[in-house]
């Protein structure tokens, strides 16, 4: 027993110790083919599978194409002469085990040669005999070789750095991780980045310098575009950062090849909001790039009376310095403004605009309630509505507002009846005010209104509006409204058949009221 034991233990032992030889040396193979697994990597085939290949075997005319080949003394294998000079192995390969300088290539194809041309090492390897030539070698030679390779990772840093200002995404906490997920996949340029533990390249002083070399450098050919314009117009605006530093946000609309073009220009730090300092830094960012004042033929802005203002606006002050200045205020915040007046009018408009916004705070100030409410929706078969908020400085935002309420109207009531049980004095008075006709009604008028405006702002919002057109889109929108009056829309249309549905239910609808 013991023996037949100890037999099938060795035999065990001897196939785990095979199985561990033969694994040893696959990795060996493959770590080493893999050092340039982007450009060495082939499948030898020993026969060839079809008639019309060519035998196997190392073709003469290969070197013609190819001057750095050289051939093994058992022809089995290739080696690179320039990437053995110099030393030039892909970064991640183990010592000594580097295909084309320490192991010949054993995929004897035309394939593995042209593959290894465009490797990263042997276009490194090229660079430093072309500098060698130049020089004459030597240690003039060494410092050209690595100017070249400093020069390529400093050139892959920044392009990674320039794709995450791109990208919006944070720079400063972004960048290395980056640099590293890179060389994972085989970047090798940028593991010449780093110069001891003094000149790492990835200080935030680093970063941020070279950000600012991007803007001017991209800025430069703006500058050039605005200069060659015919005409220009800036827009600007006036904000708080987090700092509590006031900031003014400019931009720049100009001509180039008959079309319209807007960029943005620059955020200047202002000590105060008044109406001279404003001034004095538009023109101050005028001179500065060079951009004639009598080419300025537009000022865009909000309706601020620092802004717009008759006496002394910014608008004012520059028109005194440019008589032919055509003054707007944003014709879509224009829009909103009136909108917003209009409905602050009617008294229960205004009530029902706060309603609106006490529901998306009721909810959005609450994951449990969120949470109950998605709930309810899918016991219900109603579609999945996140309830959105509405502000008069969003000019679209009451248009989705009141969709999103209309929607998930059902789950809605019930979820604040839910949370009224509980004890909830809030949601007891918002159920209790949307479970009214007049609520009801008024949601599905606005269904019907606001859609329209928002189809205004979105046309004032165009990227080439002109002038000419705002007078006939708001006579056609004053048309649309008020046709509203004799033939309902869509929406208001259906409100029987809702107050029909939501009174099966059991919720408590009070009946219209009548006055």
């Amino acid at each position: 027993m013991s023996k037949r034991k100890s037999d099938n233990n060795g035999s065990l032992l001897s196939f785990f110790k095979r199985v561990r030889k033969e694994n040893s040396e696959e990795t060996i193979v493959s770590e080493s083919l893999s050092c340039e697994s982007r450009e060495d990597t082939v499948t030898v085939t020993d026969k060839p599978s079809s008639k019309h290949q060519r035998k196997s075997g190392i073709d003469p005319k290969w070197k013609e194409s190819f001057p750095w080949m050289i051939v093994t003394e058992d022809g089995q294998g290739l080696l690179c002469s320039i990437c053995k000079k110099h030393q030039r192995r892909p970064k991640k390969c183990i010592p000594g085990r580097a295909v084309w300088i320490d192991i010949p290539c054993s995929s004897i194809r035309k394939a593995s040669l042209s593959l290894h041309k465009e490797s990263d090492s042997h276009k490194e390897a090229l660079l430093f005999d072309a500098a060698e030539a130049v020089t004459g070698g030597g240690i003039e030679a060494g410092f050209v070789r690595e100017e070249d390779v400093n020069r390529s990772a400093l050139k892959a840093s920044m392009t990674l750095l320039y794709f995450l200002c791109k990208e919006e995404i944070p720079h400063t906490t972004k960048h290395q991780p980056l640099i590293d997920v890179a060389k994972s996949l085989g970047v090798d340029a940028l593991n010449s980045l780093e110069k001891g533990n003094n000149a790492k390249y990835n200080s935030d002083e680093h970063k941020q310098e070279l950000v600012k070399l991007f803007g001017e450098t991209i800025w430069e050919s703006i500058r050039l575009e605005i200069q060659n314009s015919v005409y220009f117009s800036i827009m600007i605006d006036e904000s708080t950062d987090v700092s509590v530093t006031c900031q003014l946000i400019l931009y720049v609309r100009y001509i180039k090849d008959g079309k319209s073009k807007t960029v943005f220009a620059e955020t200047i730090s202002i000590p105060n909001g008044k109406a001279d300092t404003i001034k004095d830094a538009i023109l101050t960012f005028l001179h500065k790039n060079q951009f004639p004042l009598h080419k300025l033929c537009a000022f865009g802005s909000d309706g601020a009376a620092v802004m717009v203002g008759r006496k002394n606006g910014v608008s004012t002050q520059l028109t005194n310095l440019v008589p032919h200045l055509i003054s707007n205020h944003c014709v879509a915040h224009r829009l909103a403004l009136a909108a917003a007046q209009a409905a602050s009018g009617i008294r229960y408009l205004d009530k029902f605009k706060k309603i609106i916004e006490q529901l998306f705070r009721f909810y959005n100030y609450s994951a449990v309630r969120t949470a109950s409410l998605k709930e309810i929706q899918m016991v219900l078969n109603e579609p999945a509505v996140k309830i959105t908020e509405a502000k008069d400085v969003r000019w679209l935002s009451h248009d989705k507002a009141v969709r999103a309420v209309r929607r998930c109207l059902p789950a809605l009531v019930t979820s604040l009846e839910y949370e009224a049980t509980k004890g909830d004095a809030q949601a007891q008075g918002l159920s209790c005010f949307i479970q009214n006709y007049d609520f009801v009604a008024s949601l599905h008028l606005m269904s019907d209104v606001l859609p329209v405006l928002s189809a205004l702002s979105r046309a004032f919002q165009t990227r080439d509006g002109a002038y000419t057109m705002v007078g006939s889109l708001v006579s056609g929108t004053i048309s649309t409204v008020k046709a509203l009056k004799e033939n309902p829309g869509e929406h208001f249309q259906t409100l029987p058949k809702v107050m029909s549905d939501l009174a099966e239910q059991p919720f408590k609808f009070h009946s219209p009221t009548v006055k």
